[in-house]
């Protein structure tokens, strides 16, 4: 069961050496988990019991951005670490229920800040009328404003024009950048492209080595070919021949004519005659 600490961790950090006073109680707390839209006199009226034995009392409402994580909470400083202890004892785990049966526990503990802000008002809080620097600045305006001669609407339109097509220092500054970007842009997709290219030339390039390679095999085989066709031309051709004459030789042996003197005589006498 959790045990409300009446005396600080001993994990913090004790007095310094030195210092001869103790540390001071831990007195204030906080309550948390209380209905989101709870009014301050309804809490006050369920603390009425202990009014008497805290001070410096401080409420906040609910955040609704917060979903379901929107709960009230008040802070309170103890007379003493008995009260705050019976308080605890008495308060944490309080039960709120409203109206639509929504039910909320209240959950006491030590506020993480033990130190309690001024709640002073800033004396100089709206004074700025009888500010002496204000009431000059605001005669000046006025000076200025009942020395300034009247302008036609159609004169303070071109004035506003003129005004409006001036080109300051800053907006000259992004329109160069504007365009030193839209440059290095351009410069990007034109070394791009130029790439692409490249790769391209370098793809054909290749394919037409490639084809190169695969069509002399080709011619080659073509060449071996061809001559291999006419060699068994050739082949087949003596082949044709040697039949032939082995088809002649069959018939009988060729008998040649032989020339004599008497028919060499009998030629040369008929030539003569003739």
């Amino acid at each position: 069961r959790y045990q409300f600490p009446l005396h600080p961790p001993s994990t913090m950090p004790g007095p310094k050496s030195g210092r001869k006073h103790a540390p001071k109680p831990l007195l204030r707390v906080v309550v948390r988990r209380l209905p989101p839209q709870i009014p301050e006199e309804v809490l006050l009226n369920v603390l009425a019991p202990f009014k008497d034995h805290f001070s410096k009392f401080s409420f906040i409402v609910g955040d609704p951005t917060l979903g379901s994580n929107c709960f009230a909470r008040c802070y309170m400083k103890f007379d003493n670490q008995q009260n705050l202890a019976l308080f605890h004892r008495a308060f944490n785990g309080h039960l709120f229920r409203n109206k639509d049966g929504e039910e909320h526990r209240a959950v006491v503990e030590l506020a993480p800040n033990q130190k309690i802000g001024s709640h002073r008002k800033d004396p100089s809080m709206n004074t700025i009328e009888k500010d002496a620097d204000y009431l000059a600045f605001v005669e000046k305006l006025q000076e200025e404003t009942e020395a300034a001669p009247l302008v036609s609407a159609e004169e303070w339109s071109k004035r506003k024009t003129e005004q409006t097509e001036q080109v300051t220092p800053l907006q000259e500054y992004l329109l160069q950048r504007y365009k030193q970007q839209k440059e290095k842009q351009s410069r990007k997709k034109r070394e791009f492209e130029r790439k692409k290219e490249r790769e391209r030339t370098a793809r054909d390039k290749r394919t037409a080595v490639a084809d190169k390679k695969q069509a002399k095999p080709d011619a080659r085989k073509a060449k071996q070919d061809g001559k291999r066709d006419v060699k068994q031309a050739t082949k087949k051709k003596k082949s044709s021949s040697v039949d032939k004459k082995q088809a002649g030789g069959a018939k009988g042996p060729i008998k040649l004519a032989t020339r004599t003197p008497a028919s060499e005589a009998a030629s040369a006498t008929a030539t003569a005659t003739t």
